[in-house]
């Protein structure tokens, strides 16, 4: 069998895997999905015993994922079949879940905009008691004093205001980057 054949052949049994179960309750191949991806890789060319063999093989590679608080709907019915209610139980612990998350977020934010608020109300703090210690200084006749100061307080808030845009735009292009969902993933 040519590796360009098994790769085409594979393609097309993709969408047949998705629509079916790939295993029984035993843990075992389904076999309607076994008899599904087998003929799809007889109508792509492979041979008729190579397509057993190779049909065995891909149901058993696929596996399914799932991640979140409600599972699939197959278990979610026959969690509430065990024990009535507990479907509902687990929508709301998904929901009070949901929920946390999302006043969790909310007070990460608050926190972040009151530390930044904390820290230009200093910066500006700090810069008016220099700009007073320069008026001083020139005031009672120590100009060069004044001028340092002065200029002191100038470089500081200009470092300042490009550290912090460096920071930002390090920060907006680390969260540009995808990161792994957390989210149940799909097949395709």
């Amino acid at each position: 069998m040519s590796e360009e054949l098994s790769v085409e052949a594979l393609s097309s049994t993709r969408t047949v895997m998705v629509q079916g179960t790939t295993k029984d309750d035993a843990g075992r191949p389904d076999q309607d999905v076994l008899e599904l991806v087998q003929e799809n890789l007889v109508k792509s060319g492979v041979k008729r015993e190579q397509a057993a063999t190779v049909a065995h093989k891909v149901v058993a590679q696929v596996s399914s994922f799932h991640s979140g608080p409600i599972p699939p709907a197959k278990e979610f019915a026959a969690y509430e079949q065990i024990c009535p209610g507990a479907a509902r139980d687990i929508l709301n612990m998904a929901k009070d879940e949901q929920a946390h998350r999302a006043r969790m977020d909310m007070a990460s934010l608050r926190g972040e905009v009151w530390l930044q608020s904390i820290a230009i109300a200093a910066a500006f703090g700090i810069i008016c008691i220099m700009v007073a210690g320069a008026i001083v200084a020139a005031y009672l006749g120590h100009e060069n004093l004044g001028i340092a100061i002065a200029s002191g307080g100038g470089l500081a808030l200009v470092t300042g205001t490009i550290a912090k845009m460096l920071f930002l735009s390090k920060k907006s292009n680390s969260s540009a980057a995808p990161s792994p969902s957390k989210t149940s993933k799909k097949r395709r």
